[in-house]
């Protein structure tokens, strides 16, 4: 698993995605991209899920933001790891991986939406549709995923 390393390519942390896009290579050869993103619009802000690939963390996600990876062509597992300690939110509700497909040369986005029930943290993945990916991407901006705790 390649986790991008936007410094190298002279992108700074907090681009928006048009500057993203503007600077960033193609994903390598036999490669697609995977964008994951979450928006402003949630119910627990200061709540970061650490986001999984074929069962490996990459980091946490936060707010307003988005991260990549590229990975081999094929079927991949995004999920959503488990945080040991969840004291503002109570206990963190399970979530059900999604699957997405990567043909070399495309991207994948999967939106991440957190809600608050009492007592406890949702955190829900649903892959969306270029159109829909795109949109949502150009109000939210790159920063690479915060290690996991």
């Amino acid at each position: 698993m390649a986790l991008a390393a936007c410094a190298a390519l002279a992108c700074s942390t907090g681009a928006t995605y048009a500057q993203f896009a503007a600077r960033t290579p193609p994903p390598p050869q036999g490669q697609g991209r995977i964008i994951v993103y979450l928006t402003d619009v949630t119910e627990a802000p200061s709540f970061w899920p650490i986001i999984t690939v074929d069962g490996q963390a990459l980091g946490q996600i936060r707010t307003g933001t988005f991260f990549y990876v590229d990975e081999p062509a094929g079927i991949h597992q995004i999920g959503v790891g488990v945080k040991e300690s969840n004291a503002a939110f109570g206990s963190q509700g399970a979530t059900q991986p999604v699957f997405v497909g990567v043909a070399p040369g495309t991207t994948s986005y999967v939106q991440v939406f957190v809600t608050a029930p009492p007592g406890m943290v949702m955190v829900q993945l649903q892959p969306e549709d270029a159109e829909n990916g795109l949109h949502d991407l150009s109000s939210l901006h790159y920063v690479a995923p915060t290690p996991a705790p």
